[in-house]
């Protein structure tokens, strides 16, 4: 199992009272409070294989969490049983993730997927794949094609104060860490992509796992192109 990317960000909260609201209510103020955001490529995280008893430990350690990008996803079903573990321990919970599997082959093939506190937040778009793209990698004839094209969804909290982009990105593994570098690299091209697509959002939020970009000096040559 992998490691969380921990963002907090200070927001107007008061998801306690939702519940109790009229339909047609106007959203309770959500001031005050904090979101917790976080990143976990969870090995292999699928419901056919035999970790039917990791479900609930999972569950107790995201439930801290309001949103929570999840790679390494190799069965949707495995979400629909992780949010109804996260429902257990309190609080609304849902979740989406990418259409189909993204990766280069068979065994790099794998889905992004959200989990998140609907009574905190609501999903405005859908969980998009980005396009591909070609890296040029040094005594490589031809184009290295990035293994698994990073995912994008937009959520926004129930009172309209904050709304924020999650990238979702698994860097890819193994011995060769020339394709592992120029995937790295790119990353730059495709946040860019993501913040001028949209020039009203202005809170992008990269998550990946953590040993694909402390590779090469990633996190320090990502932020240093902003």
């Amino acid at each position: 199992m992998g490691c969380f990317l921990r963002v907090a960000l200070i927001l107007p909260l008061a998801f306690c009272l939702l519940t109790s609201l009229p339909a047609l209510a106007a959203p309770v103020s959500q001031t005050g409070s904090e979101l917790q955001i976080a990143f976990w490529n969870i090995r292999d995280f699928s419901t056919t294989t035999d970790r039917s008893a990791d479900f609930p430990k999972i569950a107790l350690v995201l439930h801290t969490n309001d949103c929570v990008a999840i790679a390494e996803l190799n069965e949707k079903a495995a979400l629909t049983k992780l949010v109804a573990e996260l429902k257990k321990l309190g609080g609304k919970w849902d979740y989406a993730s990418t259409f189909s599997k993204s990766g280069n082959t068979p065994h790099s093939k794998e889905y992004y997927g959200f989990v998140f506190r609907s009574d905190k937040l609501w999903k405005q778009t859908s969980v998009r794949v980005l396009k591909e793209q070609k890296l040029a990698i040094p005594g490589v004839a031809a184009p290295y094609r990035f293994d698994r094209e990073p995912a994008v969804c937009k959520f926004a909290t129930l009172d309209g104060r904050l709304d924020f982009t999650m990238m979702v990105v698994h860097i890819t593994w193994g011995d060769a860490e020339k394709y592992r570098q120029a995937e790295v690299c790119a990353l730059t091209n495709y946040f860019k992509t993501v913040q001028n697509g949209d020039p009203k959002e202005i809170d992008v939020i990269l998550t990946a796992n953590r040993g694909g970009l402390r590779q090469h000096r990633g996190l320090e040559n990502f932020e240093s192109s902003f």
